[in-house]
């Protein structure tokens, strides 16, 4: 009947509108959860510094590389170590080029240091032999949460040593290479300091106290990447190498003993407890096999584990 024919009608439209207020509010909530995502990344992307455009940047000069080969003596080398040259560059110039952007994801400032600071603005390149890169953050600037974006981003944690508020220093590996990480301190009448450890010293901790005259840092071009350096890098690298860090010859080089700006060492009295707690070392399970080889000895140690922890007491 006409009647029973309008109920339906109504009935219907009432259906239909119902399932356009429901389809209404499923577009209000994805604009809703696109708009509070827009939102939290752009607090995020505030919030993380950035490195500044490469612009102006500070630029190697290939001169000193030139004046850094003549001063080279020449020494013919085999296949097998050009070899070995090439690769360990290759993987070092690989882990350089991927930093900036884990380490922008990581939300801290971060400077090359070291060997890689002399290898960018002595050769435009890596130091030969390197294996790292060896880079700086500011204590202040420091957030733990580094240790975890790195390990995401596929780098493993080797060794640690120390402590965030008192000489924190990390290598882990990824791309082939290390990656060195020092926290940088700064210490009395405008002084920064950085840890520098005997990490090869399983029994009896050493840590010397590198000193630099504090230094603000610039925008440069690191094999294409932008990355930060102290703003003088050779006053940086006059106070750690010497006058000479321009023509020295770098398998004369100690790590330890070589350089010019660091104090004396100081033996850490740590527990045993407090060993474990500032201590990282992925290799400690095959401590026996280094003793054993430190020894030159075959088979087992005879120093074992526990009694090497018994004279860390």
């Amino acid at each position: 009947t006409a009647r029973s024919a309008a109920a339906g009608a109504a009935t219907g439209g009432d259906a239909a509108k119902k399932l356009d207020m429901a389809r209404a509010r499923v577009e209000r909530a994805k604009r809703m959860d696109a708009k509070r995502k827009q939102q939290e990344s752009e607090a995020a992307a505030a919030s993380t510094p950035t490195i500044p455009p490469a612009h102006g940047a500070m630029k190697c000069d290939p001169e000193r590389n030139v004046a850094y080969q003549r001063a080279q003596p020449l020494r013919p080398i085999s296949d097998d170590e050009a070899k070995s040259i090439l690769k360990l560059r290759k993987n070092v110039e690989e882990l350089t080029k991927v930093l900036p952007a884990v380490m922008q994801y990581a939300g801290v400032h971060f400077f090359l240091t070291g060997r890689s600071l002399l290898g960018w603005y002595r050769q435009c390149g890596v130091v030969n032999k390197a294996d790292s890169v060896d880079i700086g953050i500011f204590a202040a600037d420091y957030k733990p949460s580094v240790v975890e974006v790195l390990k995401q981003a596929g780098f493993s944690l080797q060794r640690t040593q120390g402590k965030p508020e008192n000489g924190l220093w990390m290598q882990f590996l990824g791309h082939g290479a290390y990656l060195t990480v020092r926290l940088i301190y700064e210490g009395d009448k405008g002084v920064y300091w950085e840890p520098l450890w005997n990490i090869w010293d399983f029994k009896t901790p050493h840590m010397k106290t590198l000193k630099y005259s504090s230094y603000g840092l610039k925008n440069a071009d690191v094999l294409g990447q932008n990355f930060l350096v102290p703003a003088h890098p050779e006053i940086y690298l006059t106070e750690l190498y010497g006058k000479d860090w321009n023509t020295m010859i770098d398998d004369e080089w100690n790590w330890w003993t070589s350089p010019k700006n660091g104090g004396h060492a100081l033996q850490m009295q740590w527990t045993k407890q407090q060993w474990a707690d500032r201590t990282y070392d992925k290799f400690a399970d095959s401590l026996d096999k280094w003793v054993a080889k430190s020894n030159k000895k075959e088979g087992v140690a005879k120093e074992t584990r526990d009694d090497w922890e018994k004279q860390m007491r």
